[in-house]
């Protein structure tokens, strides 16, 4: 039999009229055959109201063996005085007359009986059991749960017997007016249960079903607990990505729902504490509700849209107003409804991840489909009473609170999964890239070499030419030699000339650059993939200038980009342009290394230790600059004819040059993107949010130095204490 506390039927109602009715005792016939499978004692007891305590155990008795049942009442159920006001007051006997045939002579049975009140159980007058203590009047009584216990049935060899129940449930009645029926209803019945088995399967089987429903219950209550906290940690490192703090707020109220039905089903607390443990099953169930929703909103909005706020919210509210005020096996059919609700909500949040190509959102689908059926399946085994059959009720327990961790798990791993795969991709292009760079410079170098071989034969010719002809024309070797001197001279004044111009223009424009115009190239234009730019401004420059005189300021600025000059030139980056006391430099074109980001950020860094020293040395309080950073994508090329100009343009240099604007005196003002990229070499101070103009709120950082080895070594701890 179930336990009362898990009925979720009400009985048939009868008018006071039929229960008032007298009648004659039905006799329950038992045979060893029929205990093997369990006789119900549905339809046999009556009863008689004892509120004063004036029945004595023999009148009882006496009454039973002639026949009088003028004073007993039939009941198809001792559940049935829930519906009787005038006969019932919290006190009463209850009588089964029992009919065996000769194989049960001199045989144990077991009763089992389910109840949360008080109750003495006879037979043939012997008193076999005592659960609490059955008081006539409230105080009297001391309650004790008895949750499908059995109880041993010694038959002597006669054919009839009477069982003889003497039961109360005051608790139940002054609970019920404090609290309200509804919320009583569930493990707080107003009578109990029973029936009649075979004594050995009777324990067996009690046994059996209290082991299986604590493991059943307590393995996924364990990997709840263990999910929960393993996703705790994931949000703790990762705060952008609130997946993981909803999956783990979902695991922990999944965990305690899990425990609060076990307590419910398993516990012999009083009924007071599990009014209260009711309670907490609906706000557990309204909360996991509200986490599950706003996961799933995550992954695919990656925000908490309004449908949240006016929907979700309002029916978790009304699902725990109605708990309270509707007979609680209509309740879960509100429960039914909201899992209901749910489904069509997530069925609309799956069309939206296929429209915008969401990787594995199948996956996520399956297990929202298993979590919703899985759920109504186990709240349609409550329904209907159906938690004996173990091994449904543990497929539905397990599938219900393990499917959503375990499918969030696989997806979560397998979205890890592409993104080490894509910066594995990533990696590759960047060396490809490098490998590419290498070869060009290697040709470059080989048609250089050629060009110069050929020039020296040229001038090998000339010279015999000019020998042959001194030979044949002696009469003009004075004005040879002359031509020949003056020729040498033009010679050398040219390439004089030529150096000044390779050098100007290797100051103006970098040396791919710059080779490829005297390579003949009209037009130069280059998409940058990876580059990092670098702006520095002095702060207080126009304070500066109205202090000092324009010969020592123009001195300053020289003094000062002269050393970012020999920086740059010493971290393998390279000058793009000064515009008033703002200086610009940028990392990873093509001819520079692939790790350009830790370049520029150790050349920043110098830039501030530079500055720093040439305050203190030219005796200037306040000299400070300001530096911004960001890595991304950029345009670089060749503006004009006349005075030609290498610039870059795009989103990164202006984000760069937004970051140097928005920066602080004496520090480096950096992006999120190169706090991700150089957070495991150097270290970072968090600035937070800030609004950027021209690109809304950002999050960004203050570089202030390298890590040494021993922070290395911290650092590497620290990573190594996580994994484990």
């Amino acid at each position: 039999m179930l336990a009362v506390s898990a009925c979720l039927f009400a009985l048939p109602e009868m008018s006071a009229q039929q229960l008032a009715q007298p009648v004659t005792q039905s006799i329950l016939y038992l045979t060893q055959d029929s205990l093997l499978h369990g006789v119900s004692t549905k339809g046999y007891w009556v009863f008689r109201s004892d509120s004063a305590g004036n029945y004595s155990l023999s009148r009882l008795l006496s009454d039973t063996i002639s026949g009088n049942n003028a004073a007993w009442r039939k009941l198809t159920s001792p559940e049935q005085l829930t519906r009787i006001s005038s006969e019932w007051s919290g006190s009463g006997w209850f009588r089964l007359s029992v009919e065996i045939d000769s194989t049960l002579f001199n045989e144990t049975i077991s009763l089992t009986l389910t109840h949360r009140n008080a109750a003495e159980v006879y037979v043939d007058g012997r008193r076999v059991a005592v659960q609490g203590k059955v008081g006539f009047l409230a105080r009297d009584e001391v309650e004790s749960a008895a949750l499908d216990v059995p109880v041993p049935l010694y038959l002597s060899a006669q054919r009839q017997h009477c069982i003889l129940v003497h039961y109360s449930n005051h608790t139940y009645l002054r609970l019920s007016k404090r609290y309200g029926s509804n919320l009583l209803k569930p493990g707080s019945a107003a009578a109990f249960e029973s029936d009649v088995r075979n004594v050995q399967g009777d324990i067996a089987r009690s046994l059996r079903q209290r082991t299986v429903r604590t493991i059943v219950t307590m393995i996924p209550l364990g990997i709840l607990l263990f999910v929960a906290f393993l996703y705790a940690v994931f949000y703790i490192f990762i705060r952008r990505d609130r997946t993981n703090l909803y999956l783990a707020l979902f695991s922990i109220f999944s965990a305690t729902l899990c425990f609060s039905l076990l307590y419910r089903y398993q516990s012999s607390a009083t009924r007071e504490i599990l009014v209260w443990n009711e309670i907490a099953t609906v706000c557990e169930i309204a909360a996991l509700t509200l986490a599950f929703m706003a996961m799933l909103y995550w992954v695919v909005y990656e925000r908490t849209p309004r449908r949240w706020w006016y929907v979700w919210i309002p029916a978790v509210v009304a699902m725990i107003i109605t708990r309270f005020v509707i007979p609680f096996e209509k309740w879960n059919y509100v429960l039914i409804a909201l899992i209901a609700l749910g489904f069509i909500d997530m069925v609309s949040i799956m069309a939206i991840a296929l429209r915008k190509k969401i990787e594995d959102a199948a996956i996520i689908a399956i297990g929202n489909v298993v979590f919703l059926a899985s759920s109504s399946i186990y709240v349609f085994i409550h329904i209907q009473g159906l938690q004996y059959i173990l091994w449904l009720f543990a497929l539905a327990t397990y599938c219900c609170f393990l499917s959503t961790p375990v499918t969030m798990a696989f997806y979560i791993a397998r979205r890890f999964a592409r993104v080490n795969e894509r910066l594995s991709e990533q990696l590759e292009y960047v060396q490809r890239l490098s490998h590419q760079a290498l070869e060009q410079e290697k040709e470059k170098q080989s048609l250089i070499e050629y060009q110069k071989q050929e020039l020296e034969g040229l001038v090998d010719v000339r010279t015999k030419e000019l020998q042959e002809k001194n030979q044949l024309l002696a009469d003009q070797t004075q004005a040879i030699q002359f031509s020949n001197m003056e020729l040498l001279r033009k010679n050398v004044e040219v390439a004089a000339e030529r150096e000044k111009s390779d050098e100007l223009l290797l100051n103006i424009l970098p040396a791919p650059i710059a080779e490829r115009l005297k390579a003949g190239e009209q037009t130069i234009a280059d998409k940058l993939h990876d580059v990092t730019v670098l702006f520095a401004d002095i702060a207080g420059f126009t304070r500066f200038a109205s202090t000092i005189s324009p010969e020592n300021l123009v001195a300053l600025l020289d003094k000062v980009f002269s050393e970012f000059d020999r920086l740059v030139e010493k971290h393998g980056a390279e000058k793009i342009k000064t515009i008033g006391d703002a200086y610009m430099a940028v990392g990873g074109l093509s001819h520079h290394a692939f790790n350009h980001v830790e370049f520029m950020a150790r050349l920043a860094i110098e830039m501030q230790v530079e500055v720093n020293r040439l305050s203190q040395e030219l005796g200037i309080i306040g000299l400070s600059v300001r530096i911004g950073l960001h890595s991304g994508e950029a345009v670089a090329g060749i503006i004009g004819t006349k005075k030609l100009n290498y610039d870059l343009w795009g989103d990164t240099v202006n984000t760069a040059s937004r970051m140097e604007a928005h920066g602080e005196a004496g520090k480096v003002h950096c992006t999120e993107h190169v706090f991700l990229r150089l957070r495991h070499k150097f270290l970072f101070a968090e600035r937070g949010e800030i609004r950027v103009k021209g690109k809304g709120l950002m999050h960004t950082y203050f570089l202030e130095k390298e890590f040494d080895e021993e922070s290395e070594a911290l650092l590497h701890r620290a990573q190594m204490l996580v994994k484990e």
